[in-house]
C-alpha cells in the first residue's frame, strides 16, 4: 500500500539519511498541515493566484480573438480594394490570431493569386493554391473557392485538365453558379473544342430561360447568346 509513495522521496535521500527520515516523511504526508501548506504558502493563496491568472488568460484570449476578427475584416477590405500585399499581410495576421476559418483562406487565396498574376510570381501562385485548398477542406460547399482554384489551374499553373475538371464539377453540382458555365465554355473554346464550348453555352441559355425573368437573367442570356453566335460562325 505504501509502495507508490516512494516516488515522492528521492532514493539517494533514503540511502544517505536512512529509513527513519523516510518513514517520518511518509507520516508528514498525512498531516493536515502538509495538505494546507505548500512551501510556506497556503492553498487559499494558490487558488486565488490560479483564479487571477485564469481571468488574465481569458481576457487576453478574448482580446486576441477580437484582434483577429479586426485583421480579417481589414484584410477583406484590402482585397476588395485590390491592395494585394496589405491584404496578404493582414489576413495572415488574422490567421495567426485564431481566425482560421474557410473565408479567411479564401480571401487570402484571391490576394495571392492576383499578386502572383501581376508580378508573375510562382511562389504567390503556389500559396494561392494552398489557400484555396485549405478553404475547400474547411468548407467543401464554398463554391467560390473551387471556382477560383479552377481558374488558377487553367490560367496560372498550366494544369488545364484540372481546371476543366473543377468547372465541370461545379456545373454539375451547383448549376446556378453561372460563372462556372461561362468559365467552362471559355476553357473548351481556348482548348479548340468549340463544339463542346457551344454545348455548354446552349445548356446555360436553356437553364437561364427556365428562370424567373429579371435584369440579371436577361443580361446573362445576352452574354450567353453572343458567345453562341460567335462560336457558330467559327464552326
Amino acid at each position: 500500500m505504501i509502495k507508490p509513495l516512494k516516488i515522492l522521496i528521492p532514493l539517494m535521500l533514503v540511502s544517505l539519511i536512512g529509513l527513519y527520515i523516510y518513514t517520518y516523511g511518509i507520516g508528514e504526508l498525512f498531516t493536515l498541515g502538509a495538505v494546507k501548506q505548500v512551501r510556506g504558502r497556503n492553498i487559499e493563496d494558490l487558488e486565488r493566484e490560479v483564479e487571477i491568472n485564469e481571468k488574465q488568460f481569458w481576457d487576453k484570449l478574448k482580446t486576441m480573438e477580437q484582434l483577429g476578427d479586426s485583421y480579417k475584416k481589414l484584410g477583406i477590405k484590402y482585397t476588395e480594394m485590390k491592395s494585394w500585399t496589405p491584404a496578404i499581410d493582414t489576413l495572415t495576421k488574422a490567421i495567426e490570431h485564431g481566425q482560421s476559418g474557410p473565408h479567411v483562406h479564401y480571401w487570402l487565396a484571391i490576394a495571392f493569386a492576383n499578386r502572383g498574376k501581376e508580378l508573375q510570381n510562382s511562389k504567390d501562385i503556389n500559396m494561392a493554391e494552398i489557400s484555396y485548398k485549405r478553404a475547400i477542406e474547411r468548407m467543401p460547399s464554398l463554391t467560390g473557392a473551387k471556382y477560383g482554384l479552377g481558374i488558377l489551374y487553367f490560367y496560372q499553373k498550366n494544369e488545364r485538365s484540372e481546371g476543366i475538371k473543377l468547372m465541370r464539377e461545379i456545373v454539375r453540382d451547383k448549376p446556378d453558379y453561372y460563372d462556372a458555365h461561362f468559365a467552362l465554355g471559355r476553357f473548351y473554346y481556348e482548348e479548340g473544342e468549340k463544339n463542346r464550348a457551344l454545348s455548354v453555352y446552349q445548356n446555360l441559355y436553356s437553364l437561364l430561360d427556365s428562370k424567373k425573368d429579371s435584369y440579371q437573367t436577361r443580361e446573362l442570356k445576352k452574354s450567353c447568346q453572343e458567345n453562341i453566335t460567335q462560336i457558330m460562325t467559327e464552326i
